[in-house]
């Protein structure tokens, strides 16, 4: 036990180990926060669409659409 605790010690294995063990610890998080926010940003833009249209819709600026169906309507005929 003692010769492999002083190789250990000698050698730094036992740091680097452990130094890796921070890095990939790090990384990982890294990677997770990264998508979380990547996500957020997503849901953000896809609702603010959805918040958007309906806001356009109750102040009756949404008639566009409304406007250019009827004109298509009409000139079919």
């Amino acid at each position: 036990h003692l010769s492999s605790v002083s190789r250990l010690l000698y050698t730094g294995q036992s740091r680097k180990k452990r130094a890796d063990a921070i890095l990939v610890f790090c990384l990982v998080t890294g990677i997770i926060f990264t998508l979380g926010v990547i996500f957020a940003i997503i849901f953000v833009i896809l609702h603010w669409a959805i918040v958007k249209a309906v806001l356009g819709s109750k102040n009756g600026q949404d008639d566009t659409f409304e406007k250019l169906t009827n004109k298509s309507s009409q000139s079919d005929m």
